[in-house]
């Protein structure tokens, strides 16, 4: 894991002092904290997350957000630092008692997933052992068919999804 060097003459009046213990587990807090994302999860219903506009600021200003780390169930914290509605570079947070100031590799990289130039952006198609850029709507249309055929062919419960930060 990264660990960044501590700096006081940078930062005042952050000290280097670890974090006292609350008289919580770190087993503890992750079972509590899991329970509470399972319950959010059933009010959270579809088309309630919607993009938020960019806040105005001077020209140039850095401001820092504090965020969660997507990949897994530990919920590390991160400070996104965006300039003029970018995200420009991310650090974690030191005063967090879950990471501590460290990432893990995947942590790391939260921000080249959401803006890398490497990122995959558009529908891409194998055609005779090439890829070839396709429209939504044609990755969409033949997707379905596909899981229509699958389905009259092996039954309704032949396919299904999957999704987590482990596989």
């Amino acid at each position: 894991m990264l660990k960044r060097r501590t700096d006081t003459a940078r930062t005042p009046g952050r000290s280097a002092r670890p974090v006292p213990d609350a008289g919580l587990s770190r087993r503890d807090f992750l079972r509590a904290s899991g329970l509470g994302g399972l319950a959010l999860a059933g009010i959270a219903a579809p088309g309630t997350v919607r993009r938020a506009p960019a806040a105005t600021r001077g020209e140039d200003e850095i401001v820092r957000h504090k965020t969660v780390c997507p990949f897994c169930s530990v919920g590390c914290s991160i400070w996104a630092e965006v300039r003029n509605g970018v995200w420009i570079g991310q650090e974690p947070v030191f005063e967090s008692p879950i990471n501590q100031g460290t990432h893990c590799c995947k942590g790391a990289s939260t921000r080249e997933m959401a803006i890398g130039e490497r990122r995959l952006k558009y529908p891409m198609k194998k055609v005779a052992g090439e890829w070839q850029r396709i429209g939504w709507d044609q990755a969409m249309s033949e997707i379905g068919a596909e899981l229509r055929r699958i389905r009259d062919e092996y039954g309704p419960d032949s396919a299904y999804w999957l999704g987590s930060a482990k596989f």
